[in-house]
């Protein structure tokens, strides 16, 4: 819609995303993903966040082996508390990966039980897990998503239910286990992740890699991560506030999701300022806590990639403003060009800070002139140093200049 209404407006246009999750490939393959980077095109860009889940296990991956449970390697999830289902989504190119869930008493960490392993092409629907009368949950695996139309790669999803309560999941360690040949990507969605426990050698942990969500995973979106540039504030009571985690002004935010792609795209393209972020306070919400409020109550401090992701589409339409005819492949060459590198950083690229902190003023001037207006960007340090006795002008598609003497135009604004 909004590309369609820019083009009727004869205009360019850059659109932000701050929102996204795990249910994907994570290879820029999905349907949704394909439909969005097929919109993008010369004045067309997208630019999406990169994710909240750095930190966080909810990324498994390793090479299976064995034929059978007693030789198969296997991964805890840690459930939130009164969790109600835990899922999880896995992906593998080649190979024959039979999966299966086991269950553990979380006091002597003996084994209760364990279902079936599931073979490619088969499935088990809303089974009830139970062992000697007792029920534990209601567990699916469905392993019939073999050679996927879109990437020709095999999906495994697995859930875990209460039934809305009925039993209660958290009651035993769950415990998803594999055999067979291959390697694959597992993503832990719903109310838990995976257990980062490795006290035996069949144990597989999780990590936090390859944790970027879809959208930000397409291949022609513009995928932002957050970094640190503020860590405390003055709240509306007049006390000042410290970030939760004491985060280091210029280090990547340790909630920012991290690549690569499942594909091994490096992903993200950049990162921006996204902690802490102090924007304009809605008044709708009513349960915003003092602390979090801005001294004279006008705004608000946040956090989160869907923070930083808005810094790079801002910079964007500057850049078409420039030249509006710039593509996604230009876009990003562009950023990453003239993206900062520092002691965090690096000097290579890399799957955190991707290829570096979001430079807008050097991005805009690198982006070469071409259709669309013409914009002036003011160096920092101009603010406040206006000459006496002039007035700052305005005229279609040449931005603003500073003019000496007593303005002329009978039509002048002051």
């Amino acid at each position: 819609y909004i590309f369609q209404k820019a083009q009727q407006l004869g205009k360019p246009s850059v659109i932000n995303l701050s929102l996204g999750g795990q249910f994907s490939p994570h290879d820029g393959s999905s349907l949704y993903e394909q439909a969005l980077s097929n919109l993008t095109g010369n004045g067309k860009i997208i630019v999406a966040a990169a994710g909240n889940d750095g930190g966080s296990p909810i990324h498994l991956s390793y090479t299976t082996t064995g034929s059978s449970y007693n030789e198969s390697y296997e991964t805890y999830f840690e459930l939130s508390n009164n969790a109600s289902s835990v899922f999880a989504d896995m992906w593998y190119n080649g190979g024959n990966i039979s999966v299966g869930l086991a269950a553990y008493d979380p006091l002597t960490f003996n084994l209760i039980g364990y279902t079936n392993a599931v073979t490619p092409g088969q499935k088990i629907e809303d089974i009830a897990f139970t062992v000697e009368g007792y029920t534990y949950g209601f567990v699916t695996i469905d392993a019939t998503g073999v050679n996927n139309p879109n990437n020709g790669a095999n999906e495994v999803f697995v859930v875990i239910d209460s039934h809305n309560g009925q039993v209660n999941i958290s009651d035993v360690y769950w415990s998803l286990y594999t055999y067979g040949t291959g390697t694959f990507d597992a993503w832990a969605l719903g109310q838990g992740r995976f257990s980062t426990f490795a006290g035996q050698s069949w144990f597989k942990p999780g990590d936090d890699q390859k944790t970027i969500g879809t959208p930000g995973t397409s291949n022609k979106i513009v995928c932002v991560g957050s970094y640190v540039t503020k860590n405390q504030w003055v709240d509306v009571n007049g006390t000042t506030q410290y970030q939760q985690g004491n985060p280091v002004l210029g280090q990547i935010s340790n909630f920012s999701s991290m690549g690569p792609t499942r594909d091994g795209r490096l992903k993200p393209d950049i990162v921006a300022p996204g902690e802490v972020i102090v924007a304009a306070y809605s008044s709708f919400l009513t349960q915003t806590p003092a602390s979090d409020i801005i001294l004279g109550g006008k705004h608000q401090k946040m956090q989160g990639t869907s923070m930083a992701s808005p810094h790079v589409t801002g910079a964007v339409a500057l850049l078409l403003e420039k030249n509006g005819n710039l593509n996604y492949d230009q876009v990003v060459t562009i950023l990453k060009n003239t993206a900062k590198k520092d002691s965090y950083t690096g000097n290579s690229p890399n799957n955190v800070y991707g290829h570096g902190k979001l430079d807008a003023y050097n991005a805009f001037n690198s982006t070469p002139g071409g259709g669309g207006g013409q914009t002036t960007i003011l160096q920092e340090g101009f603010e406040g140093n206006f000459p006496p006795n002039g007035w700052l002008h305005q005229s279609l598609n040449s931005g603003y200049t500073w003019q000496s003497g007593n303005p002329q135009n009978s039509n002048f604004n002051q």
